[in-house]
């Protein structure tokens, strides 16, 4: 028999049946009055209106579209809508995740060819549809976007999975400004957004869900919501399973690595963007040193607070604690292209501009890294280390590199 869920794509006869039904959706890119967009009949209706009428399955987006088809003699490369700007698919799947959404596929993650006429009609060969991995195999801007969200899920996905949404209170003006939250038993998970072309400040207010705590943040001004985009933000997460506990962060996290003598959390914000976060500590590490670009305070109870603005270039703030905690802040582009080296046990984030990394491996004391790199590009990579390399080569040839013993950064 059949012993795995069986899900079907947008067909509503199937709810309050074994089999979980699904959404699709065609988006048009800020279009607030488009029907197609945020407003009634659009993707927050249908997911709205699947949860209320499917409320006991989890809430599942079987073909979320990065692009459209394309027909003959119309625009390239989607019909109708041309180009979709990265920062739109990344709203979009915050919205989408903010709204309830544990399922999400890409359709198409990786573009195609249907060969002769085994294509739809009228439609042309190509599948591309935009997709993150094009159809000749390139890596479309929104893949870096993507794999943002996925060093995020990755890091806290089990905790977001089981924070139901709470459509009941989302914030906003009704039009532009909308913050969506996912609230659990202990975690909660807030996502503010903003469709509109002028950048708002909010304030936030959320009580912890474990301990009833009226949580207020930012301590110190506003939250700045930038114009066409979102962000994710969680609150009272545990970082890494024995790791500290983050109780807010107003910028965002791409991934947290827990090392042996180590734990490394990689954060982004546009450059300029002010930031704080504040941290729940071991009773052992209260009171740590604290170096970096960054102003810190100890408020009691174990928590850290921490305020630093993002710049152009990566910045390192160290945590020396009993258990060090070193914090890497760098720009969303860079978050991006942040790759990942396994040394053993431990794993060391690669912060770059690298079109990709193929593979790693440690040889005859050196980490042999294979990679790509887009046409007349500058190579430029940093990673976190505690003491300066031996050596660093490039394609055979050896190269200069700088050390900060300040910062730890290569």
């Amino acid at each position: 028999g059949i012993d795995v869920p069986v899900t079907v794509n947008e067909n509503p006869g199937v709810r309050g049946t074994e089999i979980i039904d699904a959404v699709d959706d065609y988006p048009l890119p800020w279009h607030p009055d488009h029907p197609y967009m945020f407003v009634p009949e659009g993707v927050e209706y249908k997911l709205k209106k699947l949860r209320r009428t499917q409320p006991d399955k989890p809430m599942m987006y079987s073909e979320f579209e990065s692009g459209w088809f394309t027909l003959f003699g119309d625009d390239l490369p989607s019909c109708r809508i041309g180009e979709i700007p990265p920062a739109w698919i990344d709203a979009l799947t915050k919205t989408v995740i903010g709204m309830g959404v544990n399922a999400l596929n890409n359709y198409m993650f990786c573009g195609g060819t249907n060969f002769a006429y085994n294509q739809a009609r009228p439609n042309t060969s190509s599948h591309d549809w935009m997709a993150p991995v094009g159809e000749w195999g390139q890596l479309a801007p929104h893949y870096y976007v993507i794999r943002r969200i996925g060093g995020f899920i990755e890091t806290l996905g089990s905790q977001l999975a089981i924070c139901p949404p709470r459509h009941d209170l989302i914030d906003g003006d009704g039009e532009e400004i909308s913050v969506f939250r996912r609230i659990g038993e202990r975690s909660a998970f807030l996502f503010p957004r903003n469709i509109g072309a002028t950048e708002a400040e909010r304030r936030f207010q959320i009580d912890l869900p474990d301990s009833g705590e009226t949580l207020a943040f930012p301590r110190k001004g506003a939250y700045t919501v930038a114009p066409f985009s979102a962000a994710i933000l969680p609150i009272n997460v545990q970082l890494t399973p024995k790791g500290p506990r983050l109780l807010y962060a107003t910028c965002q996290l791409f991934r947290a690595y827990a090392n042996k003598d180590e734990i490394i959390v990689v954060l982004f914000e546009q450059p300029g963007f002010s930031a704080e976060m504040c941290l729940v500590l071991d009773p052992s590490d209260i009171g740590a040193d604290v170096s970096g670009p960054a102003e810190h305070e100890w408020l009691g109870d174990g928590r850290l607070y921490l305020n630093f603005t993002h710049q152009d270039e990566t910045q390192v703030v160290h945590i020396h604690a009993q258990h060090p905690i070193t914090l890497v802040l760098t720009s969303p582009d860079r978050a991006g292209r942040t790759w990942e080296l396994s040394l053993g046990d431990d794993r060391l984030p690669l912060i770059s501009n690298l079109y990709l990394l193929r593979g790693a491996e440690v040889a005859d004391g050196y980490v042999v890294a294979e990679v790509d790199v887009e046409p007349e590009a500058t190579v430029e990579i940093e990673y976190p280390c505690s003491q300066a390399p031996r050596q660093i080569l490039l394609d055979g040839e050896e190269i200069p590199f700088s050390f900060d013993p300040g910062d730890g950064l290569t």
